[in-house]
């Protein structure tokens, strides 16, 4: 399934861990705060978002570096293959997407859709394609008025 999902949905796993990465350090600051609803899940998201990008980033950091040095590829995938990284990789998906799971109780309807929009681009045996994320998300967000942005605080806002 890795292979399938790096070949055809590489962008939208990739957009998916760039959402969970956003909600990660977000529940990390609720999860800082004294008392409240969802504490206890947003330390849970933000535990496995950080054991998720420590071990994953080590990962790369070893495949960029075979590939910016030249070194022979098939040293490193024996090294991933007898470390069992895949396994590993599937495992941190699957905290990431049960802390997910444990924030929907406190969070409204549309907000949930977006967790489970989440999880479903970053299953590997997803066939979820880009239209039917926005569509997913399009159908249970409900948004007023677009966003506006105050031209006269410079490019942010600010």
């Amino acid at each position: 399934e890795f292979c399938r999902q790096y070949r055809t949905r590489l962008d939208i796993h990739s957009l998916g861990i760039t959402g969970i990465e956003i909600l990660s350090n977000v529940a990390q600051a609720l999860g800082s705060q004294p008392s409240g609803p969802g504490k206890e899940a947003c330390a849970k998201l933000a535990s496995a978002w950080q054991e998720y990008r420590t071990s994953v980033g080590a990962w790369w950091d070893f495949i960029y570096d075979a590939y910016t040095s030249g070194r022979d590829f098939s040293k490193l995938h024996s090294w991933f293959t007898q470390e069992a990284v895949p396994e590993q990789c599937l495992q941190l998906l699957n905290s990431l997407h049960e802390a997910l799971s444990a924030c929907e109780a406190h969070m409204d309807t549309s907000a949930r859709v977006v967790l489970r929009v989440l999880c479903e681009m970053t299953d590997e045996a997803s066939t979820m394609d880009l239209s039917q994320v926005i569509a997913a998300v399009e159908e249970h967000w409900c948004v007023d008025e677009p966003l506006r942005r105050d031209a006269s605080r410079g490019p942010a806002g600010e």
